[in-house]
């Protein structure tokens, strides 16, 4: 298995876990709060679930990888946009950053 795929992997599998935890957690219920996404929580957590599944049908049907990772990258570029509002620290900025970048590498990967 090339770093390709396992690049898809992580994100497919954070993205999973991420968005069941968006909609179970207490916690996350409070960052959607604090965030100003309170009545978007749902449509978010959905979204990044379809994404996440998304990626990894896309392992049989490439177009799919394309399409996906280029939507969460918009999504992490706009949590980004979020945390820099809320003046959010550096550390609570990275993880969006990092899959950011990540989707951003898929991304590319899957179209050149």
């Amino acid at each position: 298995m090339n770093i390709y795929y396992i690049l898809i992997y992580i994100s497919a599998i954070s993205f999973f876990y991420y968005s069941i935890n968006s909609i179970f957690s207490n916690r996350l219920k409070l960052e959607f709060e604090r965030w100003g996404y309170e009545k978007y929580r749902y449509i978010i957590a959905i979204s990044q679930f379809i994404t996440s599944i998304g990626l990894l049908i896309g392992i049989y049907y490439p177009i799919l990888i394309s399409i996906m990772s280029f939507l969460l990258l918009v999504m992490m570029v706009g949590a980004i946009f979020v945390r820099l509002k809320l003046k959010d620290k550096l550390l609570e900025i990275f993880p969006a950053f990092f899959y950011a970048i990540l989707n951003l590498s898929i991304f590319l990967k899957s179209i050149l």
